[in-house]
């Protein structure tokens, strides 16, 4: 459910930077890359990035 959830909120960020992208009043265009920013960052809430892990038990060469 998560992922589908992720992959909703990612399409939903980039429908408002293509319509930012079309747009040419200004105030539209930051509310629109606004509501694109609050996408991703629902899209991170949701599913965040996997950090790499270094092995800290290989022996310390």
């Amino acid at each position: 459910m998560s992922e589908a959830q992720r992959q909703f909120y990612m399409e939903q960020a980039q429908l408002c930077e293509r319509a930012a992208a079309e747009e040419e009043d200004a105030a539209k265009i930051r509310e629109l890359l606004e509501r694109r920013d609050s996408w991703l960052t629902l899209a991170k809430l949701i599913a965040p990035p996997r950090r790499f892990k270094w092995a800290s038990s290989d022996g310390g060469e």
